[in-house]
């Protein structure tokens, strides 16, 4: 073996192989093709391994050679490159084969390492020799038979030694086979979890028509929308479900942030080739537009694809086809069992009017409308919210904008609302926390449950005391008798006479100082950490993998090992869950001793009830071994009479081992003259006679082989022994077999409790997630419990104790109209900002001060950051926590749409005004009384003309055409638009639509649409730049001279005031933008800015000329109205004429 020569091309791929020529390395094909003549003349291993590569080109191949894992060409240039691996080539067997190495025992590291930078590592293990010939003498064969045995992708590791953090892992399969119907076919797994869903993108109507296995006979067909509609209408119509389906999976791929996605081969099978074809440009089309979106996507052969007037959701679903072929090509065909487990996921769809979530869901149950006594008569909390909680919609524009689980700028988490906001210790909890950003509860049953949960655990302090969280804990300890006996030992230790600093004592609890408080807090968090660090969902996905004997019987690998890694998973689950036990009831004890007179919250309860359920399945599955011999021995040892075989493999075992003693004394007896014989070890030959160096004879006794020799002692090799050293292999063997089929049995045992044990696991998530949510209450120095008044609910939920909110800006709290939200705040800040420097704000979107709100101001002053602000509270509000403000009231608001920031989408063809109006055109077609609309500076894509009058026209819809209209927040820089608003609020009497109004003018056809707009601007102030900054040029100078006579004044050009943002709402119209002045702030050069300010001021000159025109226009255009005729009109009308000219 040698070292490549410095002049070869270490990452060229042509070198040895005539056959890798013109291969794409950067996308490489899943197969290749190697002629029959070019593996004859390969040597036997080298064929051996180009056999497996060649059906499985774009995986990684770690190659089983002795005690290492061998990676060969172009696989051991992609550990060179990646990981710095050496390099080197033989030429002795393998032909030209370079290659790099890693040791067996770190194989789960390096698969990590690849599979993290998004690589397929497939796992190539060697084959039990057990060939045997026609004489019973074992035939070895040249090369050592080997297969693939496991194949690992970024989304389809279970290995907890290759998982790292909390995320959901997600393989998505897209099938465009559902796209007549307006739906792209999604189906996602998550296999670490044994998570699965159908996720229908699209439509509603097709959604619902696939569920009812409508396919191609449902009515909702392009093709057949109505045979009296137009062909340019079902046109527009096809356009609304592509775009509606695309950014529903979108939002979908936003939620589920898979690590893979998966989209159909080339089809040929599937009968007319228009047929095929259709569907190949249609999955080339998702393709390129998902890879836009910047996820890694790969196509899959699909061997028997569904025709389409088949396709529909459940078992004929094309994705779940799909993702079994996947399966399939994974070698995790044991895995397919539980894709039948699939439910509907509709976190993602932005309406679900018609499509069934519960069972039995009458339509007033789904809106979300129903009487109390409804809510009684269901069973739990949980079950109502999975039933009746829609959810309020977020789509993919929203959860963009307002940066929820990535920020805008490299689109990572850091400064997200999610990091910003989770607390959760739980790894199942940060993951259904992440779901609660996404998609925050709409029912006001759920959010009024949460919040008193929240609110019971900041006001007695319980989510400092009694959960290990990241804050300064309060001085009170609870008392020992509160701790269950796991830890009341330790905690007992620590508390003492002479830590106590006060006589006084809270209820049930002592006062300590804290120091002592501290150690005791943190010996409590050590007894308590474990159930706190152990994933539950993963862990018990774990265990119903291990009833199935995966790969001891095909690959070469010791039963013991795989016995070691499951055992730990067994004792460290059971260990957690009994933790989980005693921590519940510890704190279910605290809450009844914090107030003994009254009931904790339901949903509280509710979810102590049912981690406290498991308690009898914890405590029977510790009765199914030791736990004991498991900490100390490391093995999970059956009783005597429970397991047969491995009762008979102990047995067996040791008559074994009792023969080969006798064959040893006899030895020691008659070869060594009774010198002491033992037994011992030489590489993997074992049961070797070792006697001392001075009992030896000279000569080597008949039947024995020299080994080894040494100073103290000598090893022989007995020919005697062979037999039994054999048997005695094959018993172990069968030991350790038996050992690994008692643990599979001890996990059917744990599985069988399953749902009583996942039921206890998702309890603490969702605790985890209001702990977390009662934690802000440390984070923000101004914080409150919102509101919540709903249309059959006049009294909600207060805020927070002795905390006065000044609403005199929002009205009156009462009860809002049926069918439309409001929203009153005061003191609102954003929770990604440095809270001593966030500037509070209030607001209100009410009937009394106007349902929108036209918001101007300068650039810079905070306007979009006004709107992230309102809509980050919301979002929190509907969480069920608090929200960073001193006082909020409202009514659950069901969807958010954002129309903020200016961006293009090259990459699939669309322009930034494109992207402006689509999102536009999305708000005017579902906004309702019930949405908030956040609208930042619509039209700035195109002309000022243009961009004015699709502002206006934008702005008119939400106004009028919308009943009631949507909260919204308009921000322009069009000042003529807010001035028109000002207008239309001054006017008491305004013409009607069909008297041919101007572009500027408004068409307010009622007084009760006047209060439906409020005028607002953030505020500034000024301070003078120097002229002396701005005075660079002698022609400059020229261009001021010239102007003075406009504007009498010589400094007008040579004085810029700089704007001091205050960030501040306030009542009224900004009729500036101070683009010149923000230029300045920037840093653009002092000439160029003065020429802007000279050029600015002529063209704000000309504008109010023109107005002024059209103004004394309009007056005497009015002049000309029809009526009765008096004296001198004549004259009049003769004046006016002239005047007009």
């Amino acid at each position: 073996m040698s070292t490549f020569d410095e002049h070869v091309d270490l990452n060229g791929v042509g070198v040895s192989y005539s056959f890798l020529k013109g291969i794409n390395l950067v996308r490489p094909p899943p197969t290749i093709v190697i002629t029959s003549k070019d593996l004859n003349v390969m040597g036997n291993m080298e064929r051996q391994y180009w056999e497996i590569k060649m059906k499985h080109f774009n995986i990684i191949i770690f190659f089983k050679k002795g005690k290492f894992y061998e990676l060969y060409d172009n696989d051991a240039v992609v550990a060179s490159r990646e990981f710095g691996l050496k390099l080197v080539v033989d030429t002795s067997s393998r032909g030209k084969m370079r290659l790099a190495g890693v040791p067996e025992q770190s194989f789960s590291e390096w698969a990590r390492l690849f599979v993290c930078r998004g690589y397929k590592v497939g796992r190539v293990e060697q084959l039990h020799e057990d060939n045997v010939g026609v004489s019973g003498v074992s035939c070895k064969a040249k090369v050592i038979r080997r297969e693939l045995v496991e194949i690992l992708t970024p989304g389809t590791v279970t290995d907890f030694a290759m998982l790292s953090g909390h995320k959901a892992i997600f393989v998505l399969a897209v099938s465009p086979a559902l796209y007549h119907l307006g739906v792209i076919d999604c189906f996602a797994v998550d296999i670490s979890r044994r998570v699965v869903h159908w996720c229908p993108c699209g439509n509603a109507d097709g959604i619902q028509a696939l569920r009812d296995g409508g396919g191609l006979s449902g009515s909702y067909q392009w093709g057949k929308v109505s045979d009296k509609v137009s062909q340019m209408e079902r046109e527009h119509q096809e356009r609304l479900w592509t775009e509606e389906a695309l950014q529903t999976l979108l939002a979908l791929l936003q939620q589920l942030d898979p690590q893979e996605v998966i989209i159909p081969g080339e089809a040929s099978d599937i009968g007319e080739y228009s047929a095929v074809s259709h569907l190949n440009s249609l999955s080339d089309f998702l393709l390129t537009w998902i890879e836009s979106e910047d996820y890694p996507v790969e196509r899959i052969s699909v061997s028997a694809s569904l025709p389409p007037e088949r396709a529909c959701l459940g078992v004929n679903s094309p994705a779940r086809m799909l993702m079994e072929a996947y399966f399939r090509l994974l070698r995790k065909e044991q895995e397919q069992s539980f894709l039948d487990e699939a439910q509907l996921y509709t976190a993602h769809l932005s309406t679900l009017r018609n499509i069934e979530v519960g069972t039995d869901v009458t339509d007033g149950e789904r809106c979300g409308r129903v009487s109390s006594d409804t809510f009684g008569r269901e069973s739990n909390l949980l079950s109502w919210e999975r039933r009746y909680d829609h959810g309020l919609v977020l789509d993919a524009c929203t959860v963009r904008n307002l940066e929820i689980v990535a920020n805008l700028q490299d689109g990572s988490e850091t400064h997200s609302l999610y990091q910003t906001l989770n607390y959760c210790l739980t790894s199942g909890g940060k993951r259904l926390f992440r779901t609660w950003v996404l998609r925050p509860a709409s029912d006001a049953t759920v959010i009024r449950k949460r919040q008193e949960v929240v609110r019971f655990l900041v006001e007695d302090g319980l989510y400092k005391e009694v959960w290990l969280n990241h804050f300064t804990v309060s001085v009170t300890t609870p008392p020992i008798s509160q701790l269950s006996p796991f830890t009341s030992e330790k905690m007992s230790s620590w508390v003492s006479q002479r830590d106590l600093v006060s006589p006084n004592t809270s209820p049930g609890g002592s006062e300590l100082s804290l120091p002592a408080y501290k150690r005791a807090r943190s010996d409590l968090a050590s007894s308590y950490s474990h159930f706190v660090n152990v994933d539950f969902e993963r862990n018990l996905s774990r265990l119903a993998e291990m009833k199935i004997d995966q790969e001891l019987s095909v690959s070469y690998v010791d039963p013991l090992v795989h016995y070691r890694k499951n055992l730990t998973i067994i004792a460290t689950t059971v260990r957690a869950f009994r933790e989980l036990m005693d921590w519940c009831h510890y704190f279910d004890s605290v809450c009844r001793k914090q107030r003994p007179t009254e009931k904790i919250p339901s949903l509280l309860s509710e979810l102590l009830q049912k981690i406290q359920a498991a308690t009898l399945t914890v405590s029977a599955i510790e009765g199914l071994f030791d736990q004991q011999s498991v900490k100390e021995a490391g093995m999970l040892i059956p009783s005597r009479g429970t397991s047969a075989e491995y009762d008979m493999a102990v047995d067996r075992l040791t008559s074994i081992e009792a023969k080969l003693h006798d064959v040893r004394l006899k030895a020691q007896q008659e070869l060594f003259s009774n010198a002491m014989v033992t037994f011992t070890s030489l590489g993997k030959d074992q049961f070797l006679l070792e006697v001392a160096s001075a009992d030896t004879p000279k000569l080597t006794p008949r039947g024995l082989v020299e080994r080894a020799r040494g100073a103290k002692s000598v090893k022989y090799s007995m020919e005697a022994l062979e037999p039994l050293v054999e048997m005695h292999r094959e018993a172990t063997v069968s030991k350790s077999a038996a050992l690994y089929a008692v643990l599979r049995r001890v996990a059917a045992q744990v599985c069988e409790h399953f749902p009583t044990l996942y039921n206890a696991s998702s309890a603490l998530s969702y605790f985890d997630c209001l702990m977390s949510l009662a934690n802000l209450w440390n984070c923000y120095p101004r914080m409150c419990f919102p509101q919540l008044v709903t249309p059959d609910c006049r009294n909600g939920i207060d805020s927070r104790p002795n905390v006065s909110g000044d609403f005199s800006r929002a009205g009156d709290l009462g009860q809002p109209t049926v069918g439309s939200a409001f929203l009153r705040a005061s003191d609102l800040v954003h929770p990604t900002l440095v809270p001593e420097n966030a500037v509070p704000n209030s607001v209100a979107l009410d009937e009394e001060a106007g349902r929108l709100l036209v918001l101007t101001g300068p650039n810079m002053a905070g306007k979009s950051t006004l709107m992230r602000t309102i809509a980050v509270n919301v979002i929190l509000a509907q969480m069920g926590g608090l929200i960073l403000g001193s006082a909020m009231s409202f009514s659950p608001i069901h969807r958010i749409f954002t129309r903020i920031g200016a961006r293009d989408a090259s990459h699939k063809g669309q322009s930034t005004l494109y992207v402006e109006l689509s999102e536009t055109s999305e708000i005017l077609r579902r906004a309702n009384g019930q949405s908030l609309c956040l609208i930042d500076e619509l039209g700035r894509g195109t002309s000022t003309h243009d961009g004015l009058a699709i502002a206006h026209a934008s702005l008119q819809v939400l106004k009028e055409d919308i009943d009631p209209p949507p909260l919204t927040i308009f921000s322009t820089h069009y000042h003529a638009l807010a001035f028109e608003q000002e207008r239309c609020g001054c006017t008491v009497s305004l013409p009607s639509r069909n008297q041919g109004l101007s572009t500027f003018s408004c068409s307010v056809g009622s007084p009760d649409k006047i209060k439906n707009v409020q005028l607002g601007y953030m505020d500034f102030a000024f301070s003078n730049i120097s002229s002396n900054i701005l005075k660079q040029t002698s022609s400059l100078e020229s261009s001021c001279e010239s102007n003075k006579h406009h504007d009498g004044s010589a400094d007008s050009c040579h004085t810029l005031l700089a704007p001091t943002f205050l960030y501040r709402l306030v009542s009224g119209i900004c009729s500036r933008s101070y683009g010149v002045e923000v230029a300045v702030m920037a840093g653009v050069a002092p000439h160029i800015v003065h020429l802007a300010k000279c050029k600015s001021e002529e063209l704000a000159r000309f504008t109010a000329l023109h107005e002024d025109i059209d103004r004394i226009r309009s007056f005497l255009n009015q002049q000309d109205i029809p009526g009765p005729k008096c004296a001198g009109h004549d004259s009049h009308n003769s004046d006016s004429k002239q005047l007009r000219d």
